[in-house]
């Protein structure tokens, strides 16, 4: 017995609960107006934040989002639950790993969630050639993409590499793409014989293949959620938010060289009536970097407009970031601040 307990934890990535239960919050909320804010310049129409866990991302405008606050300790204290009203999945929060199979929804636990992963086949994130562009680090020993029998991606479970401060180590981000004519087969692990479902023991070596028809439409919307994701430090984003806006381009744009950019910030964010700019790839590599100028008197607490164009030799189909740098010329890591933006790479 104690044997197979052992293989059981060895061979399944299970999903464990952390030890904080802190939380102190009584009822499950809707996104609420502390959090989220419209945002007239993403064509999704809101964009969320959570300051304590550091998580920020962009909605469609068709989906809702519920912080799941005081969960009892086995289901990990707190959750953030992305979803498409109307489909019944609001009956089923707090969603999890085994949530019903025509549900697409995003689940962030940054406290874990004690259960293992749904049977399926698994495939590590970086042997798949067409995987959403995380804004973060990703952990690709532990992260899994859940795959059907043709390959394609039904769900997955990600977990950061460099969790924020107040996630536990177990906490994860799943998502599940909705699905239809879902049917499954079994195949024993000695044998390669098809044997009863009821007989499969996928954790002890039994493959269990699963076989289904997925909502393309939705898919891309889970994609463009995860690749909305950030888990930087929203306070200081927060603060730099309020001293420096993009007007052009938007977030998650395709850009092209030369890329022009404009907005305004304010003068604090200047020395001299300059900022520099840097462009880099998913990697951190810088692409170009250049100084923007205040277009007008930049001594003042108001905010001036300001404009820069960068040249510089894109990476295929990928993401990457602008960073925009508040001038620091005392060199002072307190008066250092930056905002980012995420744009996208096109296919050449």
């Amino acid at each position: 017995m104690l044997k197979r307990f052992c293989l059981l934890f060895a061979i399944v990535n299970l999903i464990l609960i952390g030890c904080d239960n802190s939380e102190t919050s009584s009822d499950r909320s809707s996104s609420n107006t502390d959090s989220v804010q419209t945002d007239t310049s993403n064509p999704w129409g809101e964009s969320y934040s959570n300051a304590k866990y550091d998580v920020s991302l962009r909605m469609p405008d068709d989906w809702i989002l519920l912080e799941e606050n005081n969960l009892k300790p086995a289901m990990g204290t707190f959750a953030i639950n992305l979803l498409k009203p109307g489909t019944g999945a609001e009956q089923e929060t707090p969603l999890h790993v085994h949530t019903e199979a025509q549900h697409s929804y995003v689940a962030i636990w940054p406290h874990g969630y004690g259960t293992e992963l749904p049977a399926s086949q698994y495939a590590k994130l970086d042997t798949l050639t067409n995987t959403p562009d995380f804004q973060f680090e990703v952990n690709h020993e532990k992260s899994k993409a859940l795959v059907l029998k043709d390959g394609s991606v039904w769900a997955y479970n990600i977990v950061p590499e460099n969790p924020p401060a107040n996630w536990e180590k177990h906490g994860f981000i799943f998502a599940q793409i909705s699905s239809t004519n879902n049917s499954a087969t079994c195949y024993d692990e000695q044998s390669g014989e098809e044997i009863p479902l009821k007989q499969c023991d996928f954790l002890q070596g039994d493959r269990y293949v699963r076989e289904a028809d997925l909502n393309g439409q939705e898919a891309q919307t889970v994609r463009n959620i995860l690749e909305s994701i950030s888990l930087d430090d929203v306070e200081t984003k927060k603060q730099a938010a309020d001293l420096i806006e993009i007007e052009k381009p938007l977030p998650n744009m395709d850009v092209t060289s030369p890329l022009t950019i404009k907005g305004k910030a304010r003068g604090p964010w200047y020395f001299e009536g300059s900022f520099r700019v840097e462009l880099v790839d998913a990697e951190g590599n810088k692409l170009a970097e250049k100084q923007a100028q205040a277009q007008g008197e930049w001594m003042t607490k108001d905010f001036v407009p300001f404009e820069v164009t960068l040249e510089f030799n894109a990476p295929d189909d990928e993401r990457g970031q602008l960073i925009f740098h508040r001038a620091n010329p005392s060199g002072l890591e307190k008066n250092a601040m930056k905002y980012t933006q995420p744009v996208i790479f096109p296919p050449k």
